[in-house]
């Protein structure tokens, strides 16, 4: 049983680095998914060079 419900907007503004990221994604989704992508792999990469137990 609901008492009571009330709705509240929130406006959500990037500015700086987290706005040219966003709007990379955005217009660039192929590169930005490729870019991620290759990040990803070479951050595991790194990882595993780092961590490895010869």
């Amino acid at each position: 049983m609901i008492l009571a419900r009330t709705s509240t907007s929130v406006e959500l503004v990037k500015t700086g680095f987290e706005e040219r990221i966003g709007m990379v994604a955005r217009d660039w989704s192929l590169l930005y998914g490729l870019a991620t992508a290759v990040i990803a792999i070479f951050f595991g990469w790194l990882a595993n060079v780092i961590f490895r137990r010869d």
